[in-house]
């Protein structure tokens, strides 16, 4: 492949450091001009048979073919194992600008466009169930809708976000993104806090404190204060984090705390941060129990009371 040199607009564009554009130059081919501010539509396919099998979009071409090629960004889709054979080959992948545009929304529909246009493209998640499959959903985890997209692209769109972010756990603290829509499951698989209510003992899981809130009517501290030992319940429930048991709420309130890595006993948890150096809250965190130590540090509530 002959040489081209990238002008410093490119370089700009691309905002990466001069050695990281010479090594990736040889491999991206510019079909359309490079302008600044703008988010480019592209191509990858093997330097040997220069058959595309892949259509994404990127603002920064050199440290997205970056990401391509290394071996930290691979997992089990079918574009990663195609540029992992690519590779192994002693092959080259090559990334082919063909179009630009000024904002995500119009790049997303050209992206669209250009995946209609190519056979045989590798911008699908392998899934056991339905192996390429282009048809994905929508979860709001808040009003429990779900919307059905004939193609990741059509999803992104609707959110205005990249296909990629689509694989996220949460997308924008509201959305969840499944093949199967089977978002009960894929909650339980990802959840972050568990709740239970207390009379009827129904388990609940949650992927964020503001989620859980809006479940059971209440504001987020409240969650937030049931996870951390201050609070009994919220509107009848309890919460606790993943992979925790539900806190046990103590309502005795203690003054004084105890270091149990010198024996020294302190009126307060104020007075021990002061002597320590610590702040309050860390030391407050490690007698709840919410974390081992602090500076190296154990704390506990003590009963006895100091006299002054």
């Amino acid at each position: 492949m002959d040489n081209q040199q990238l002008n410093p607009e490119e370089g700009r564009v691309q905002r990466s450091s001069r050695k990281r554009v010479l090594d990736l130059k040889n491999f991206i081919v510019w079909e359309t001009p490079c302008a600044i501010n703008k988010i480019y539509i592209y191509t990858l396919s093997a330097s040997k048979d220069k058959i595309v099998k892949y259509v994404g979009i990127t603002n920064n071409p050199v440290m997205r073919l970056s990401h391509h090629t290394s071996k930290s960004y691979f997992n089990n889709t079918y574009k990663s194992n195609w540029i992992k054979k690519v590779l192994s080959e002693g092959d080259q992948i090559i990334m082919t600008i063909i179009d630009n545009a000024s904002d995500l929304e119009k790049a997303l529909i050209k992206e669209e466009f250009y995946i209609s246009k190519y056979d045989g493209l590798t911008n699908h998640v392998l899934k056991s169930t339905h192996p390429g499959s282009k048809i994905c959903y929508l979860y709001n985890i808040h009003t429990k809708e779900s919307i059905e997209f004939n193609s990741l692209q059509s999803a992104a769109l609707y959110l205005k976000v990249t296909s990629s972010s689509l694989y996220d756990s949460l997308i924008s603290n509201t959305w969840l993104m499944s093949f199967d829509n089977d978002f009960e499951k894929l909650i339980q698989d990802k959840y972050r806090i568990k709740g239970k209510n207390i009379k009827t003992e129904e388990i609940c899981y949650f992927l964020t404190q503001e989620h859980a809130a809006k479940h059971i009517g209440c504001s987020k501290s409240m969650i937030n204060g049931c996870i951390m030992g201050i609070r009994k319940s919220a509107k009848g429930w309890l919460f606790c984090k993943r992979g925790k048991d539900f806190p046990v709420y103590n309502n005795k309130h203690y003054s004084s705390v105890i270091c149990i890595n010198d024996g020294l006993i302190y009126n307060t948890i104020k007075d021990a941060a002061i002597y320590y150096k610590i702040d309050e809250s860390c030391i407050a965190k490690v007698c709840k129990g919410l974390r081992k130590k602090v500076s190296n540090l154990r704390f506990e509530y003590c009963e006895d009371m100091i006299q002054p």
